[in-house]
């Protein structure tokens, strides 16, 4: 027991700031590993699981350490040492490239992304997980049984979920949009101090804490000036990190800034510039020649077009030679609106040019989004988006993308894209592409592909035939059509068709052989495998360990997966038939284990269902990297509903714990099982975006209820068949996260990517019915006819 007691408002205020701090350095440590490590979406799940483990180790430490927890000041440290190390921790993060030696350009290791995460996350998270279980029992103090012992847990969870919740709402709808990165960790910094004021005894270090909270609030509200400094020290330490200024080439950080998306920075060396979004080169300009012959190539597929969409690229660069062909409409939309803002920065009369041209139309609006509710027809299509390395980006890349892009192709209309590749097309590359490719066969009935390194894909219902209209490759036909076309242009020439090299038609028909033999998926939001494709080729460059881990799951199918948990599940309640047979000591232990193994498995698959929504929001919506606080909220929303129905539930009488448990995880088999079915329905447009999205966050607030609701209720089992309070609210804490954790490292780095949604599902299925079985064999071992 705590040897000084508090006053329960005291630790519950305590339990609120905590959790607000975590919520905002979880997000704050998410965003800057985002940009360091790309934003590939394997980092989410690699530092969720970090994240949640640390809080799991935290919680299993405190359970032993039981003289240390009891300490008066313990609690004060716990919720002190983190806001001090949170700046620190910031900037090592944005070094932290430089640390491992990861070289220019190149993806990070599997297992640099793992340990620098369990690194700088471990101390925070050890504090906090360390905390709950303390706070339970300074709550508590001389309670110890039933509906008390779950009233002190409940009280707890639901203060620090509570805490969490709010703070997710303002970091994506305020701290994110209007905040620097620095001036969201000095307000975080102040919560941690505040929930060490709620727990501090004598005036002296009152007055102490007191003054620093006071300093910090006098930084952060009257001298900006210090905050812009120390921001702009951190920032350029970031890219110096990542080999992009400074060093042998001396590249300059024109401008940086976050974005809805992403993060979004410009750097200038001798009047040349490059865009980079999330520490990826997005493209370098000017660049004149590459926009002459990227346009004509694609314009003398159909040189009399009338009306364009161009979904993403450089506005400067792209809209001026579209224009000569004397277009009617130029409908122009950014797949992030603030790269446009950070080109008109750079180059404001270019950018002003372009947009005032006639027939120019800028559309700020999602790229997807508008896709899917245009209603008006395109004549040519042209589709700039990055390569599919994220889930983010993946989505330009689907079946159910080039559905929509149909639907507003007018007859005889042109698709164009293009991925980076490889010249020799060994298997992961020719599989990553060939999975483009039978995506787009899928919606065309004509796909063309260019060889080389980087391939261009031509799409649309119409191959020429004898130089007619449609779709080719034909050199000659290319060269009469630029050349009728008259467009005027300083690098580009019709000549040029005549002997491009990447539609030489020998190399054209091999790699469509190629791509016709390979045994790789069409690209779907359902199995995102062109996602899976890149994420096996980046492995391979970054020698990552992570190669082996996907291997091995490739060998087993889902419902083998499956299978083989839910016979864990059932040899385990086989051997309940012998524990009940044996002394009462051994009965309890059997209950107690078993409750905290399905404490696991609803925290594997709460987590990992969170992870399945936060890539399916990415995918639909793009825009995770400032909506991740929000659908944690929502998650954490969940948790403080569930926590008082937990309590709701036993205070009522009407049914026993195990019952309570049981009803709660069926509630949870029916949400994961309906995941598959939106899937689908999204697929087929049964639901709008809006709605859709309505659905995810209902998903993951039903999901945190639930999660929240087992934990008191689990704790009153374990009380009743003999655990100490403590113990038991460490144990379950530990349960709970360390399975939490696992759920955000196999789901989002290997279920999703190699099962897709759907396998994922039905292993989280299997899952909660070997939970269910567990329950029943803790029921069965102490169960008396």
């Amino acid at each position: 027991m705590i040897t000084e007691k508090r006053h329960p408002a005291a630790v519950a205020l305590a339990m609120f700031y905590l959790g607000s701090f975590s919520l905002l350095a979880q997000m704050t440590f998410m965003r800057e590993m985002l940009v360091v490590f790309y934003g590939n979406e394997l980092s989410i799940g690699t530092m969720l699981a970090s994240w949640l483990f640390g809080i799991g180790v935290g919680a299993t430490v405190a359970r032993f350490a039981t003289r240390l927890r009891c300490t008066s000041w313990m609690p004060v440290i716990l919720c002190l040492l983190p806001g001090i190390l949170l700046p620190f921790q910031v900037y090592i993060i944005r070094i932290v490239r430089s640390i491992f030696d990861v070289p220019l350009g190149q993806y990070a290791p599997f297992d640099v992304i793992l340990w620098s995460s369990l690194v700088v996350f471990f101390p925070t998270c050890f504090c906090i997980g360390f905390m709950f279980p303390s706070a339970c029992e300074m709550l508590s103090c001389s309670r110890g049984k039933g509906e008390d012992a779950a009233d002190s847990v409940s009280r707890v969870y639901r203060m620090e979920a509570f805490g969490s919740m709010l703070a997710g709402v303002a970091m994506t709808f305020i701290f994110a949009p209007y905040f620097s990165p620095y001036r969201i960790v000095i307000f975080a910094v102040l919560l941690s101090v505040a929930a060490a004021g709620m727990l501090v005894r004598g005036i002296a270090s009152r007055l102490l804490l007191n003054a620093l909270a006071a300093f910090l609030l006098l930084v952060f509200a009257f001298y900006p000036g210090v905050m812009k400094v120390i921001e702009q020290k951190a920032v350029d330490a970031r890219w110096r990190a990542l080999g992009l200024t400074g060093g042998l080439f001396s590249a300059e950080l024109i401008h940086s800034a976050d974005t809805k998306y992403q993060n979004l920075a410009v750097t200038e060396l001798e009047g040349q510039y490059v865009l980079y979004g999330n520490g990826q080169v997005m493209f370098a300009f000017p660049d004149k020649n590459s926009y002459e012959h990227n346009i004509h190539f694609i314009m003398a597929q159909k040189p009399d077009a009338k009306r364009v969409l161009l979904l993403g690229g450089n506005p400067v660069g792209g809209i001026p030679e579209l224009a000569k062909y004397g277009l009617t409409e130029i409908v122009y939309v950014d797949l992030d609106p603030g790269v446009g803002k950070m080109i008109r920065q750079v180059m404001p009369e270019e950018y002003a040019a372009a947009m005032s041209i006639k027939g120019v139309k800028p559309i700020s609006q999602d790229a997807l989004k508008f896709v899917l509710e245009y209603r008006h027809l395109f004549d040519v299509v042209i589709i700039n988006a990055p390569d599919a390395s994220t889930s983010a980006q993946n989505r330009f890349y689907t079946v159910e993308f080039y559905k929509a892009v149909g639907n507003i192709l007018s007859e005889g209309g042109v698709v164009y894209t293009s991925i980076m590749s490889s010249a020799r097309m060994q298997s992961m590359t020719r599989d990553f592409t060939a999975s483009i490719y039978k995506s787009m066969k899928e919606v065309f009935s004509e796909v063309l592909v260019t060889s080389g390194t980087r391939k261009s894909f031509i799409a649309g219902h119409e191959k020429s035939e004898n130089g007619g209209p449609g779709i080719t490759f034909e050199r000659q036909v290319l060269y009469e059509r630029s050349k009728n076309a008259g467009i005027a242009a300083d690098y580009f020439r019709p000549e040029y068709f005549l002997g491009l090299d990447s539609i030489d038609p020998w190399k054209t028909e091999m790699i469509l052989s190629l791509l016709d033999k390979s045994e790789a998926q069409v690209n779907t939001m359902k199995k995102p495998v062109a996602y899976y494709y890149n994420l096996l080729i980046w492995n391979r460059y970054s020698e990552s360990g992570l190669m082996r881990i996907i291997s091995t799951i490739r060998k087993f199918t889902s419902k083998g997966i499956s299978s083989a948990v839910v016979a864990f599940g059932l040899f385990m309640t086989l051997i309940s038939m012998f524990v009940r047979k044996s002394s009462s000591v051994y009965r309890s232990l059997w209950s107690r284990w078993m409750v905290i193994l399905l404490l696991f498995f609803t925290g594997f698959c709460g987590m990992g269902l969170e992870i399945i929504m936060v890539l399916l929001f990415q995918s639909l919506y793009g825009y995770v990297y400032t909506r991740m606080g929000f659908i944690v909220a929502v998650f954490m929303l969940g948790l403080v509903f569930g926590a008082q129905s937990g309590r709701s539930f036993l205070r009522s009488k009407r049914f026993g714990s195990i019952a309570v448990m049981l009803m709660l995880e069926c509630v949870f088999l029916a949400t994961i099982a309906f995941v598959p079915k939106l899937l689908d329905m999204a697929a087929v447009r049964t639901l709008t975006v809006l709605e859709i999205e309505i659905f995810i966050h209902l998903i993951v607030l039903v999901s945190g209820w639930i999660v929240g609701a087992q934990f008191p209720v689990a704790n009153a089992i374990m009380v009743d068949v003999g655990g100490n309070l403590g113990a038991s609210a460490s144990a379950a804490d530990a349960a709970d996260h360390v399975g939490a954790s696992m759920g955000a490292l196999i789901a989002g780095v290997c279920l999703v990517p190699v099962l897709g949604i759907a396998g994922a599902c039905l292993a989280f299925v299997a899952c909660i019915v070997t939970g269910i079985l567990l329950l029943i064999s803790s029921f069965a071992v102490n169960y008396r006819v």
